[in-house]
């Protein structure tokens, strides 16, 4: 139970320590090596009456859930995950709400930061739905990707991320408004309101999505002259987005392969690639890595880079 104007923490830490200055009041919280697992489900009730200014907050930090996260009935603010996993082949995120006033959760704003979670699918009172340098993993049943994130009421903010699967159907709005960066998108999007937003250096399935404008996205900048159906085709064949591995728990999973066109490798904003692992900086570091092997390499010797997974 979260109350009005409260906020819930649960963070992956050691035992407070006391400051330098000795002080027995103010206390800090040791972060380092620690990776708590969940084995089970989470429920989170908001409990502030619905004409609060304050509704409660949740923020998980560093937890391993293997389990379905639900909101239940009720009113929450927040719910933020940070740099935690909702383990995609055992669960996701669930946002409930009901048509009594103060249980909607319509003042719910949900963040999900450097994370790895299941499907997400929220109730269409949720107003807001946030991810930065995240995985949503819907998997794959008979070769058919899963509903990655079905949040119809929301206004989406999807920031250098990989959605493994659809957001919406041919029918169904996945997301009411879209905002979106340097991220890859596997499967359809369909999102409701297109002459909102934006979606910038981003990889998509441009030929059945229904999005806002799009800006420098593949394979639409691949294609632009091109008029032959068959060389269309090819390139839309050659643009698709491929990785190391899409099993979760695998070494290179959600890393893009060696084999990926070089346009999503490098066709995010400033040069880097498309995508979860946007923020490291491969091909600016590749390219730097090169050239300075070039100065202090042996002559007729020959160096490879093997990327850690």
């Amino acid at each position: 139970m979260i109350s009005d104007g409260s906020t819930l923490l649960i963070v992956a830490a050691d035992w407070p320590s006391l400051r330098a200055n000795g002080s027995t009041t103010t206390l800090d919280l040791v972060p380092n090596n620690l990776r708590p697992n969940v084995e089970g489900a989470l429920s989170v009730k908001g409990t502030a009456p619905s004409t609060s200014d304050n509704a409660g907050s949740l923020i998980l930090n560093g937890l391993l859930v293997e389990g379905v996260l639900t909101v239940l009935v009720g009113n929450l603010g927040r719910l933020q995950l940070v740099h935690s996993t909702l383990v995609p082949t055992a669960g996701g995120l669930t946002v409930n709400s009901s048509v009594s006033a103060g249980s909607q959760n319509s003042q719910l704003n949900v963040t999900l930061e450097r994370s790895v979670c299941g499907p997400i699918n929220l109730s269409d009172q949720v107003p807001s739905v946030s991810l930065i340098d995240s995985i949503v993993d819907a998997g794959v049943v008979k070769s058919v990707p899963g509903d990655a994130i079905s949040a119809p009421g929301a206004g989406a903010n999807i920031q250098s991320s990989t959605i493994l699967g659809t957001i919406g159907t041919m029918t169904t709005y996945g997301v009411r408004t879209l905002e979106a960066g340097n991220s890859i998108f596997t499967g359809l999007v369909n999102v409701e309101r297109t002459q909102a937003g934006c979606v910038r250096f981003c990889s998509l399935l441009t030929n059945i999505s229904k999005t806002p404008r799009r800006y420098r996205c593949q394979p639409d900048l691949a294609l632009e002259g091109i008029t032959d159906p068959l060389v269309q085709t090819t390139t839309r064949g050659r643009l698709t987005p491929s990785f190391t591995s899409m099993a979760y728990g695998d070494p290179g999973y959600a890393q893009l392969s060696a084999q990926c066109a070089i346009e999503i490798r490098s066709g995010a904003d400033g040069g880097s690639e498309m995508g979860a692992f946007y923020f490291l900086k491969q091909p600016q570091r590749d390219t730097n890595l090169r050239v300075a092997l070039l100065e202090y390499q042996r002559f007729g010797l020959q160096a490879g880079i093997f990327y850690v997974t």
